[in-house]
């Protein structure tokens, strides 16, 4: 079935109590099965799906996201912007994470800003939040020091992809790429990038995973 949001003719969302938490954590999934599948679709179903939280759950005044979207009545008539890890990742830090993701896969900086307003929105507290800050201080971590973007343009049988899927690096992003993301460097080929810098392509799963481990830690850029 389709995963992406449907609005109805007058800019509303259907009818229920959506939550922050199921988009955020949606968006983030739909994010992750771009990288695994390289599939188009699922980039859009996060951005359709983050477009729609930043359209209705953005508080303009303050920055944040609240946990529910507005409406009269029931249960969850008033609403919170919850950043606490409890213990689960928090909606809004969750949220951070997936506006900075979705800025290097979709290449729009708009998104990298919203995850700026939404972090310093909670900056003035985050002392308080001990351990339960962790995942907000991740998104603070992404934003100060940048991703490691791993553009892959493998072959059938896709060991380059699953050597960047497979080796933990932090602030990671892949993007499946159908052509060489090197001019006039064929397939397959990996480029790995971590702030300004990009190290040479590699071509093979050994020399990506030396990559990944060196490149651009700890002042290395070789």
């Amino acid at each position: 079935g389709q995963a992406s949001v449907s609005l109805s003719v007058k800019g509303l969302p259907p009818p229920g109590p959506w939550l922050l938490d199921d988009q955020a954590h949606s968006a983030s999934a739909f994010l992750a099965a771009f990288e695994h599948t390289g599939d188009g679709r699922w980039l859009d179903r996060a951005r359709e799906l983050v477009d729609m939280m930043l359209a209705f759950y953005w508080d303009d005044a303050e920055g944040g996201f609240f946990d529910a979207r507005e409406q009269t009545g029931g249960f969850l008539a008033t609403r919170a912007k919850p950043i606490q890890d409890a213990p689960t990742a928090s909606p809004n830090a969750t949220a951070a994470l997936v506006l900075l993701r979705l800025a290097v896969s979709s290449g729009e900086a708009k998104y990298r800003d919203r995850a700026r307003l939404l972090l310093e929105a909670f900056a003035g507290t985050a002392a308080d939040l001990g351990i339960h800050g962790s995942t907000w201080l991740r998104a603070v971590d992404w934003l100060l020091n940048g991703e490691c973007k791993v553009e892959v343009a493998d072959d059938l049988e896709r060991h380059l992809h699953r050597e960047a899927l497979r080796h933990y690096r932090p602030r990671k992003v892949i993007l499946p790429r159908r052509k060489s993301p090197v001019p006039g460097t064929p397939a397959p080929v990996a480029l790995v990038c971590a702030g300004s810098a990009c190290a040479a392509p590699v071509h093979d799963s050994g020399a990506l995973r030396d990559v990944l481990e060196h490149f651009g830690r700890e002042g290395r850029t070789s």
